[in-house]
């Protein structure tokens, strides 16, 4: 199977600025994404709190 190189898989840009507004772009929605990448593992780490803490009081009884 052949690798296609970056250049094929992204549209091709003409100048300097189209690239760096692409990058910048990208950077956003990566940010964006590990923002609620980063709000999701709050969430689960909270409810495995929680989870740990009923536990430890249901073995305590």
């Amino acid at each position: 199977m052949r690798h296609s190189s970056q250049s094929e898989m992204m549209p091709t840009l003409k100048t300097d600025s189209e690239q760096i507004k692409a990058v910048r772009l990208n950077i956003k929605l990566c940010k964006r994404k590990i923002r609620l990448e980063e709000q999701r593992l709050g969430i689960l780490r909270q409810r495995l709190i929680q989870l740990t803490a009923d536990d430890e009081s249901r073995s305590a009884t």
